[in-house]
C-alpha cells in the first residue's frame, strides 16, 4: 500500500483565482491521518478541507502531510495557491437639468481593463467599452459598469445621474 499525498485545487481548473474563498479537495489514498497548513497561519487536521477562506490576494503555499498509522507511512506535497486582486473600481453620480450632457467615469481607470456600461433606463451612450462615457439623459438614470482585469477578475460599480426637469 503506497500512501500518497495528494489534493486538488479550485476543482482542478487552475492555480489562480480572483480573490474568494478557494476550495481544495484531498485526493490523497491510502492514509488515516491528514495535516494541513494552508500557507495563511491556519491549519487543519480534516480529511476533506472544503472551502478555504484567504484575508488577501497574493501567492500561498498549502501543504498537505499525511500517514497511515497501521503501515507507518508518511508523504508529503506542497502546492502553490495564487489569489489575484479584484479590480478597485469606483463612480460618481451627478446631478444636472434636462438637456445638458453628462460624463460618468471610473475614478481610478486603467488601459488594460475592459469597461461594459449599462444604464437603467436606457440612454444613448458616447461608447460602452471607454473609462469614461458621455449622454444626455432625460430622466434620472443610474450608470451601471463592469469591468475585467488581465487577470480576468471582475468588479462592477453603480452611480446616479439625477435629471432635474424644469
Amino acid at each position: 500500500y503506497e500512501v500518497k499525498a495528494d489534493f486538488q485545487r479550485n476543482d482542478g481548473i487552475d492555480t489562480a483565482l480572483c480573490f474568494v474563498p478557494y476550495p481544495l479537495a484531498n485526493l490523497s489514498r491510502n492514509a488515516d491521518s491528514w495535516s494541513w497548513d494552508f500557507g495563511n497561519g491556519t491549519s487543519s487536521n480534516n480529511e476533506v478541507p472544503g472551502i478555504i477562506t484567504y484575508n488577501s490576494p497574493g501567492n500561498y503555499f498549502v501543504q498537505l502531510s499525511v500517514s497511515n498509522n497501521s503501515l507507518g507511512c508518511t508523504d508529503t506535497i506542497v502546492k502553490e495557491v495564487i489569489l489575484y486582486p479584484i479590480p478597485e473600481i469606483s463612480i460618481i453620480g451627478d446631478t444636472l437639468c434636462e438637456g445638458d450632457m453628462a460624463s460618468v467615469s471610473v475614478a481610478n481607470p486603467n488601459t488594460l481593463w475592459k469597461y461594459q456600461w449599462q444604464t437603467s433606463p436606457m440612454v444613448d451612450l458616447s461608447s460602452d467599452s471607454t473609462p469614461t462615457i458621455t449622454s444626455q439623459p432625460l430622466t434620472t438614470t443610474d450608470f451601471y459598469v463592469s469591468v475585467i482585469d488581465t487577470n480576468q477578475c471582475t468588479s462592477k460599480d453603480t452611480a446616479t445621474i439625477f435629471v432635474i426637469n424644469p
